[in-house]
């Protein structure tokens, strides 16, 4: 750091560990750290099959189903109801197994992010598979972040930016 003058957010730091390579130099330096993690191709190509996003659109489309008729007691709505449940149990399996047989995705435990996950954006600023795959960026190119919505704020990142009225639920 001291020898070439480099020094905290200037520096773009890689490696393939998040503790034994990421940590340090983001905690201790200041640096910005891209993590390389190999596995992101495969979990990219299950990803976008055809099968894997037609599962987890119904998964998605049972749930809020579910969620919604939840108020509903009569008794069709009910036997209705633990059926799709039991559905959706099946498309949670069958989703996590397409990732991996026995731990699923490293990124998700089923809806939620995984602690690899969290960890991950603790000290990796940004990630890829290979670090070949930033040669389609120019030199200069900066990254930014996205933001991470909280569930309350769904609502108003929905909402036009030049709204002049919003209509608050």
């Amino acid at each position: 750091q001291s020898t070439w003058g480099w020094k905290g957010k200037k520096v773009l730091y890689f490696g393939d560990h998040v503790y034994g390579d990421l940590a340090e130099p983001a905690l201790r330096n200041g640096w910005r750290t891209g993590a390389i993690i190999s596995e992101l191709e495969h979990e990219i190509k299950v990803a976008n099959t055809g099968s894997f996003r037609r599962d987890m659109a119904l998964k998605v489309a049972l749930e809020a189903l579910i969620e919604r008729l939840q108020p509903d007691q009569t008794i069709p709505i009910i036997e209705a109801r633990e059926s799709w449940k039991i559905e959706r149990d099946i498309l949670k399996e069958r989703l996590k197994v397409a990732q991996h047989p026995k731990f699923g995705s490293m990124f998700r435990c089923y809806n939620n992010p995984s602690y690899f996950s969290r960890r991950l954006g603790r000290f990796a600023d940004l990630y890829t598979s290979k670090l070949c795959n930033l040669t389609q960026y120019p030199l200069d190119h900066t990254f930014y972040p996205k933001r991470a919505h909280m569930p309350h704020e769904r609502y108003f990142m929905q909402m036009p930016i030049f709204a002049l009225n919003p209509v608050l639920p």
